[in-house]
């Protein structure tokens, strides 16, 4: 025993090739919009080749150094080589803990090697709310709602950078640089899509940072369309007929078979499908197969009448159809 003992003391230790001075790296705090950079050291005992570096979100941007200068993709590294790992960490998304990997890739021991990355995320600003929701909408006016943007430092709110229909934005640019913002945002409920609606607008401040904020509601209106204004219909196969339809219906009182015509379409059709008797249709659309090639953009005209507590109504609705016309592939490139 004595003998095996002292034999596996002599044993040669197996080469651990490429090794990474740490395995992981937590940044701890570190505001949204913001970057850090950090060097990790690495060694090799034995000669292994570098293949790449592998970075598991587009918040990392890693390079492999050896004295001084970026090693490329298939180089390797003899035995006794030192370098850095150098990375850039931008916190990117929504606050709260985030993870990310460094895999440096290749052939030999010790490859692939890992970095584990962590940081606690925060955001620059405080909001109230932290989402605005703006309840079941009717149709009609547009509504409000008041938003406080808070940081540390004062701030102005220089620039709309992504606000969709049918959400609207005041207050932006704001006045004078203060530590706390007041903006108001709205639904322009007249253009709004049937259903429940999310979004969220973006807006820049001056410090180069960005304001998010999450808006949802429903429009739920008396008498409506889905969709409501425009209904895109994408390629259109010619010498095909094609088929799409349109959803109408009354949440009040009654409402009667509507009465439809497509204009801009040739001998279009509109058939009539009741969903629900006295509340709800389906619209087909039927555009002919002679349609000539190129942008097509027409429009459907709705006649809805409807029977209520005040007696009946009529209301006139328009939905603008857009598609593109193209011809059916030839023989030749079906075969291919």
């Amino acid at each position: 025993m004595v003998l095996l003992a002292a034999a596996a003391c002599g044993r040669p230790a197996a080469p651990l090739g490429f090794e990474l001075a740490r395995n992981s790296a937590d940044f701890g705090a570190i505001e949204i919009g913001t970057s850090r950079a950090l060097e990790v050291a690495f060694r090799t005992d034995v000669a292994v080749r570098f293949d790449g570096l592998l970075a598991s979100c587009g918040c990392t941007v890693p390079r492999l150094l050896v004295d001084g200068a970026v090693l490329a993709p298939g180089s390797t590294l003899p035995a006794g080589a030192t370098g850095l790992l150098a990375l850039t960490f931008t916190a990117t998304g929504g606050a709260g803990t985030k993870s990310a990997e460094v895999t440096v890739q290749g052939a030999g021991p010790g490859l692939p090697a890992r970095l584990g990355l962590k940081a606690d995320q925060r955001s620059w600003y405080r909001i109230d709310p932290p989402l605005v929701d703006l309840g079941v909408l009717l149709g009609g006016e547009a509504v409000w709602a008041t938003v406080r943007v808070e940081a540390d430092n004062a701030f102005r709110l220089a620039e709309v950078v992504q606000l969709p229909s049918p959400l609207r934005l005041e207050g932006v640019p704001s006045g004078a640089a203060a530590r706390v913002q007041v903006l108001r945002v709205g639904v322009d409920a007249a253009t709004a899509e049937e259903g429940v609606q999310r979004q969220f607008f973006r807006v820049r401040a001056d410090n180069g940072h960005h304001v998010e904020l999450p808006v949802v509601f429903e429009l739920a209106r008396p008498l409506y369309t889905i969709p409501s204004e425009r209904l895109l219909l994408g390629a259109v196969r010619r010498g095909y007929e094609f088929q799409t339809t349109v959803e109408v219906g009354a949440r009040e009182g009654r409402l009667a078979p509507p009465e439809g015509r497509l204009e801009g379409f040739g001998e279009a059709r509109v058939e009539v499908v009741t969903l629900e008797q006295g509340r709800r249709y389906r619209m087909r659309l039927v555009l002919p197969a002679d349609l000539p090639p190129g942008p097509l953009a027409g429009t459907l005209h709705l006649l809805l009448h409807q029977q209520g507590a005040q007696g009946d109504t009529a209301a006139e609705r328009t939905i603008q159809v857009f598609g593109v016309v193209q011809d059916p592939p030839s023989d030749s490139r079906q075969e291919r």
